[in-house]
């Protein structure tokens, strides 16, 4: 996987079309494009920002987290790399392709930032960098974390170095406060000044390397450790017992048998895609949405993805990915028709495009589809 270098472009605000624009400026070896990610104001209402005295970070964590989802999509900068990215937790608009949409939760999933320092012991929270004679010995609380001077840290510049705090109190059950006391830059920028400064927007010397995770697919040899119909019985259990009904309802067992033995063809391939689209479509969530909630979807995986969104709203947006990006391989394969993404659906799934390896595809993509429902019964459950 490819490393981005990311620089901070600027902020533009469109009023035609009541939103911001974050400019971000994006390095690979051996080429580098410019992306804005838009945030509509209608975003910012319905997460609750407008007044928050937070709410230009909560902001800027957003478009700087969904930039480097994007990012993990494309998997290299090429033309065809859609520059545009829309932030949305309503009904994604038609755009060209230059346009990728990411799908957000309904409800603000940056509540409290992000503290990588922060470490959690049995008896409570303690500050991973307290000066050394820290008259509380580091004793912090979530909420006295949320005051101190440091910003979230998933904005931070890459060389921020030795952060550190010293806590105001008479013991670790009587914190008022934790102060940040110093900071450095490894670079010794002439732009720094202090840790406030080192976010997108703050000083420009401003920089963040990523380099999106490797799939972590296995496609061992040997016989997977759970089958489809284990994962199906575990969510099924978790939806049961939360929601009152099961997930995925089998009416034929031969749609489950159909899903084992060899695949060595475009033909058995496209079957079995088409089974597993099949459960998916029949998946039960009528009831388990209001009206309003519901409204607009086009198909189960839309309503899954309400339903995650509003009830499991720090879920990893992969995971609902993964089965569209399953629904895309089964109305596109083999024959390629013409499926938006389709070569995108390859990628994330960790498949070549075209395939030409039949049983490796289905292994991968029938491993990925046990994995996710697992995934969603441990979230739900």
């Amino acid at each position: 996987m490819p490393t981005f270098e990311i620089r901070y472009g600027g902020f533009r605000r469109d009023a035609s079309l009541r939103a911001g624009f974050h400019y971000f400026d994006v390095g690979c070896p051996g080429t580098e494009a410019r992306f804005a990610v838009q945030f509509p104001d209608s975003l910012g209402r319905q997460w609750g920002l407008e007044g928050r005295a937070n709410a230009d970070e909560i902001q800027r964590r957003a478009v700087l987290g969904y930039l480097k989802e994007h990012l993990a999509a494309i998997d290299a900068l090429t033309r065809d790399s859609a520059r545009f990215v829309l932030l949305t937790a309503g009904e994604p608009p038609k755009f060209s392709d230059e346009w990728a949409v990411c799908q957000v939760p309904e409800q603000c999933p940056y509540e409290r930032k992000e503290c990588r320092f922060r470490r959690r012991l049995e008896a409570g929270v303690t500050c991973g960098v307290a000066h050394s004679r820290d008259p509380v010995g580091g004793a912090t609380t979530t909420a006295i974390c949320e005051r101190c001077g440091l910003p979230s840290t998933d904005l931070l510049c890459d060389n921020l170095v030795y952060p550190e705090t010293v806590g105001a109190g008479t013991d670790a059950a009587h914190v008022v406060k934790r102060t940040l006391s110093r900071a450095a830059c490894d670079v010794a920028s002439d732009h720094f000044s202090e840790a406030a400064q080192c976010i997108p927007g703050g000083a420009n010397c401003w920089v963040q390397t990523y380099e999106p995770e490797e799939a972590q697919i296995g496609v061992a040899a040997q016989a997977a450790q759970f089958s489809v119909a284990e994962a199906i019985d575990q969510v099924n259990a978790a939806f049961r017992s939360r929601y009152g009904q099961k997930l995925i309802v089998i009416e034929e067992a031969r749609s489950i048998a159909d899903l084992a033995g060899d695949c060595d063809t475009d033909d058995s391939l496209q079957h079995k895609l088409q089974v597993l689209a099949g459960l998916l479509e029949g998946m039960q969530l009528s009831g388990l949405l209001t009206e309003d909630e519901a409204e607009g979807n086009q198909g189960t995986i839309d309503l899954l993805e309400r339903l995650m969104a509003r009830d499991f709203a720090t879920l990893p947006q992969q995971y609902v990915r993964n089965l569209r990006n399953v629904n895309k391989l089964a109305a596109g394969y083999p024959r390629h028709a013409k499926v938006k993404n389709i070569e995108r659906a390859h990628a994330e799934l960790g498949l070549p495009y075209p395939v030409t390896d039949y049983a490796k595809a289905w292994a991968i993509v029938s491993e990925t589809f046990i994995q996710t429902l697992r995934q969603l019964a441990l979230q739900v459950g």
